[in-house]
């Protein structure tokens, strides 16, 4: 029919735009800008290796409290039920926090670091409570992944916000992988010290170098 010949010749058209679109080389600022904007000023590099850092503590903590978890109580199923049953409220919780005008992402973030540092800590001193106290860290430690997810997408502009977000998830990735050795070669102990460790920094430089994103406009917390 004439409408279906008219929709084929405009899909038509739209891909020979597109293909030409692709084709066209992007402004020579434009890489520059992506790849080098996060590390321009030494506000804008303190605040991106502050966020490199959190998220390397934070896959840290949520990784190595869960291939850790088996080796805190004697039925090393359950204890892996129950850590991974605390990944449920820890997300209602975190969304619900995260968006109070009067906790705002920075301050939830430091909170949520904190309270694992401490819990950790009280776990290694009081061991007849380090299940709980896992379980307490693996409940932060979720809610402190969901967040840093938005915090870090609110806090870049859109011309550099997908290079962030790569270059934030791949300090992650150093976390996560030197999560799942430490419990088997070290011991839970030093795991539980080294998380308490990372994590009581990160809450520090959250707090003191990362801006508050929340009623602010996209990016706009880089430039304050």
């Amino acid at each position: 029919t004439s409408g279906a010949r008219t929709m084929r010749r405009g899909r038509s058209a739209l891909s020979r735009v597109a293909m030409a679109s692709a084709r066209r080389p992007l402004p020579s600022g434009t890489r520059r800008c992506a790849a080098a904007a996060l590390y321009s000023t030494r506000h804008h590099t303190a605040i991106t290796l502050s966020v490199q850092y959190l998220w390397a503590a934070v896959a840290l903590s949520y990784y190595g409290l869960s291939f850790n978890s088996t080796n805190l109580a004697a039925d090393p199923y359950l204890a892996f039920a129950l850590s991974g049953l605390t990944e449920i409220p820890a997300t209602w919780a975190c969304a619900r926090m995260m968006d109070n005008p009067r906790l705002g992402r920075r301050l939830v973030s430091a909170i949520s670091m904190l309270a694992i540092s401490l819990s950790l800590l009280l776990g290694l001193l009081v061991p007849s409570l380090a299940v709980a106290a896992s379980l307490v860290g693996k409940f932060f430690a979720t809610g402190a992944f969901n967040l840093i997810y938005i915090q870090a997408a609110e806090l870049y502009p859109t011309s550099v916000r997908n290079t962030a977000l790569g270059v934030a998830s791949a300090s992650a990735r150093f976390g996560a992988i030197l999560a799942p050795p430490l419990a088997r070669a070290f011991g839970s102990s030093f795991t539980m010290t080294l998380i308490a460790a990372a994590s009581a920094i990160a809450s520090v430089l959250c707090y003191s170098v990362i801006p508050e994103t929340v009623g602010r406009a996209m990016g706009g917390a880089l430039e304050a």
